[in-house]
């Protein structure tokens, strides 16, 4: 009998066994996201109770983004990418540039 150190798991080569498949939903996050849901009308009013009523200003903006970001859902984040001094970037296209190498490696 041999002894192995430092190695765990399934060896290479074995295919995986066990677990949950693909697909099938957690559980506990199933209940979990029926609890909140129940949840959602008493937790909405208190939101917009502190958005009215706070006397934290902070706490009256928090909520508010809250019940919005709740409502509407969260603004896309967008990123502008350029090139030096603000130019645009040239990005030559892939295929033109597999194609011609292949090419001079055949020429050479």
């Amino acid at each position: 009998m041999t002894v192995t150190t430092g190695k765990r798991g399934r060896p290479k080569g074995y295919p995986k066994s066990g677990g949950r498949k693909p697909g099938v939903p957690n559980k506990s996050t199933s209940e979990i996201r029926e609890i909140a849901l129940a949840m959602c009308p008493e937790m909405m009013a208190n939101l917009a109770k502190l958005a009215r009523t706070a006397e934290s200003e902070s706490t009256r903006v928090s909520a508010s983004i809250a019940i919005l970001q709740w409502g509407i859902g969260k603004p896309r984040e967008s990123h502008e990418i350029s090139g030096p001094e603000g130019q645009a970037l040239f990005v030559p296209p892939v295929i033109d540039v597999c194609f011609t190498s292949a090419h001079q490696k055949a020429a050479a």
